[in-house]
């Protein structure tokens, strides 16, 4: 009932109403849940979380235009054009403009437009573009002659006419608007929302709008919710941590602004969500999974003292110091070992081959050693090098 409804713009205490509603049921269902088994209530938070993002479906975006930047940023993208080079009201970016996202004359009376300038029109097949007489430089020819030759007084005003139209002078050109917000900016989003954007454009069909957009984040929401049910069977209490998917899971805002505005934050989300379940066993993936989160949406970056406490945590379970046997290591022995945990690889080949403490860094393959000798070149002279690569056979 809140999308099909009417618009923010037209009837907005109708849409909050409905919203708030949703809200209301939301909290409802997500208490329920919690008194099911786990199997249980995986099931409904699954198939609920389809449900709930098709609802973000019925409708054109209600309360913002952000999706229509994306659509635009896809299609810069697929006709090999940097999205970060030009301003979408650039004149070089004229040829890729339509009347879907760049309306024109009563089309531009509706809400969110803005206005652009508008594009040349290419001159008529067989006409030739207007320029300016060339100035006669003959001083003898009196200023009159000049006049009747110019403006040709024996060609009737019809066929006068009918050429001035023909070379484009029929009057000022139509207003254009465009659907995206800010269209003298260039674009703000990060290379991994830049790479959905072109992905999503190329998988949709030849004609499509927004729906292929709003389609991905319904996609991207129901994955999320897939990920924490999966998550949520390592937990102590799969049971309360299942429930808690539906937080996510069941939440109006997820139809209204990951699905129905369609905003490119949901895929940060999942990619947050997916790094943070990676990091405790495999923490190449998950700061991978990190970083691209951040590529796609800045905020995630909020997430890493969480990851790095987790880290953390682990280290002190797992490395104890050996005169504390059977007791948690200080937060400074942490700190030092968490840190040593990440510097011992790098410094496996950074540190020089010299003197007496040669012998003790751990083997490594032989490219890394021919790397770890060089470098011994220049911080111990020749006699790190030979002695490097005699070592190493």
């Amino acid at each position: 009932m809140t999308f099909r409804r009417d618009d923010f713009h037209t009837a907005p205490g109708t849409l909050s109403r409905w919203y708030a509603l949703a809200w209301v049921l939301f909290a409802a269902a997500a208490w329920t849940v919690r008194r099911l088994g786990a199997r249980q209530a995986a099931v409904f938070v699954l198939v609920g979380s389809a449900a709930v993002a098709a609802t973000g479906l019925l409708g054109p975006p209600r309360t913002s235009t952000d999706a229509y930047r994306y659509a635009w940023d896809g299609r810069v993208q697929a006709a090999g054009i940097s999205p970060y080079d030009h301003a979408p009201e650039d004149p070089a970016l004229a040829p890729l403009r339509d009347r879907w996202l760049f309306p024109k004359g009563s089309a531009c009376h509706g809400p969110d437009r803005a206005p652009v300038r508008p594009a040349a029109e290419p001159p008529a097949p067989g006409a030739h573009p207007r320029t300016d007489p060339a100035p006669d430089h003959t001083p003898d020819t009196p200023s009159s002659t000049r006049k009747t030759s110019d403006h040709m007084p024996d060609t009737p005003s019809s066929t006068r006419k009918t050429s001035d139209h023909t070379r484009g002078t029929s009057g000022p050109a139509e207003s254009q608007c465009t659907r995206l917000n800010r269209p003298a900016v260039h674009t703000i989003y990060p290379p991994v929302a830049e790479g959905y954007f072109l992905l999503v454009h190329r998988s949709a069909p030849s004609g499509s709008t927004l729906l292929p957009l709003q389609t991905g984040g319904a996609l991207l929401s129901v994955a999320t919710t897939a990920v924490l049910l999966a998550a949520a069977r390592r937990r102590p209490d799969p049971r309360l941590a299942t429930a808690r998917a539906a937080l996510w899971a069941w939440c109006p805002a997820v139809p209204v602004e990951a699905v129905n505005n369609a905003h490119v934050d949901a895929l940060g989300v999942l990619l947050t969500v997916a790094g943070l379940v990676a990091v405790p066993r495999r923490r190449v993936l998950g700061g991978v999974l990190l970083g691209a989160a951040i590529a796609a949406k800045l905020l995630p970056a909020v997430t890493l003292p969480g990851a790095l406490s987790g880290i953390l945590a682990m280290n002190s379970k797992t490395l104890k110091a050996p005169e504390n046997a059977g007791s948690p290591a200080s937060p400074t022995t942490r700190l030092r070992r968490a840190a040593a945990t990440a510097v011992r690889p790098a410094a496996a080949i950074v540190l020089p081959a010299c003197g007496r403490r040669r012998a003790r860094l751990p083997p490594v393959r032989p490219a890394l050693a021919l790397l770890r000798a060089r470098l011994s070149h220049r911080l111990c002279g020749r006699g790190g090098v030979r002695d490097g690569l005699h070592r190493r056979g």
